[in-house]
């Protein structure tokens, strides 16, 4: 079965859950419609505990839109990001200092941030399978990989992260795509449009800029 996609009732239900957030805290940062980064340590609530602040966000965000979340709270963004998605579908895991060390030792190496399919595919290559290989790789062997990110997936991998929470992060990319005039349900048709997509690269595809910042 396909479902329709409403994008228009998407961004207005992420406009709500959003301003939930601001209620509580104006130290919001989005990265997409559905997930953000979230400090509060110091919030509306006067909660001295994280976890206490999510219980509280996943019930309000519950009963103002009728939809669940997911929360992960955790010492940094890194971390809190893993935690976020550890338990989903209505998941809330706590990454406690004491328990870094237990989450790293779980991940694979593409869990850190900024290592994708195709670096993932290389570092495997070179026996670097999980988060802590990254911490017993050779410098010059993961230079040759990744370049200038070594140090950067060095610091990920002994699970530190400095990065603020910035709610008026500039934005790093841009993107332009375009598809069909209507929406495709038939699958047979979907199937042949994918295999002249395949073959032609026709209106389906999508380009994408970006730039990183120093």
């Amino acid at each position: 079965m396909i479902v329709p996609p409403d994008f228009p009732k998407y961004r207005s239900v992420s406009q709500q859950v959003f301003a939930i957030c601001r209620d509580v805290t104006s130290l919001v940062e989005p990265l997409s419609l559905d997930e953000a980064y979230l400090d509060v340590t110091e919030n509306a609530w006067g909660e001295p505990l994280g976890v206490e602040v999510a219980k509280r966000l996943k019930a309000t965000i519950r009963e103002t839109t009728g939809l669940t979340a997911s929360a992960g709270v955790a010492p940094n963004k890194f971390l809190a990001k893993i935690a976020s998605g550890w338990r989903k579908p209505d998941g809330l895991t706590v990454v406690a200092p004491e328990r870094i060390e237990w989450l790293l030792q779980q991940l694979p190496v593409d869990a850190l941030w900024g290592v994708g399919p195709v670096t993932a595919t290389r570092l495997r290559a070179r026996g670097i399978q999980r988060v802590t290989d990254i911490r017993t790789a050779d410098a010059e062997v993961l230079r040759a990989t990744v370049g200038s990110s070594t140090e950067w997936l060095q610091r990920l991998a002994a699970g530190e992260d400095d990065r603020l929470v910035e709610p008026n992060r500039p934005s790093k990319s841009s993107s332009s795509e375009c598809t069909y005039p209507e929406d495709l349900t038939d699958l047979g048709r979907i199937r042949d449009e994918i295999a002249g997509w395949r073959a032609t690269t026709p209106c389906g595809s999508a380009a994408r800029a970006s730039s990183r910042a120093p």
